[in-house]
């Protein structure tokens, strides 16, 4: 694939595409290691993609609260004009804040999906 030029974030209207600064398209878990009594196992779990977002943090301007989010679409549009969308996503994780010279503070978002779909 090509290098991103669009993600398009829009929760009930409000759009979040500004402050993306990087995005992570994750994989997709299907096992899980479990400790088992006598031995360590693994569960199966429900096929579910994932993907994530370094957030520009503004000065002054306070961070949404995605955790509180539910039933997100997050589109991404390739160069090539592939889009990618994540449907019906929730807020799972959110990183620790960095700082970088380029970008000034940055905080990683994570979500999981229920539907990967390709355009």
């Amino acid at each position: 694939m090509s290098s991103i030029s669009i993600v398009y974030i829009e929760v009930d209207g409000t759009d979040y595409s500004d402050n993306v600064v990087k995005v992570y398209e994750g994989k997709i878990s299907s096992h899980k290691p479990q400790n088992f009594m006598h031995r360590t196992g693994s569960l199966r779990l429900l096929k579910r993609p994932t993907v994530g977002f370094d957030w520009g943090i503004e000065e002054g301007v306070a961070e949404p609260d995605f955790s509180s989010l539910e039933d997100v679409t997050i589109t991404i549009i390739y160069e090539d004009g592939t889009r990618i969308q994540y449907l019906g996503c929730t807020h799972t994780d959110r990183g620790e804040v960095t700082y970088d010279e380029e970008n000034g503070s940055i905080v990683r978002h994570d979500f999981k999906a229920n539907k990967r779909v390709v355009e």
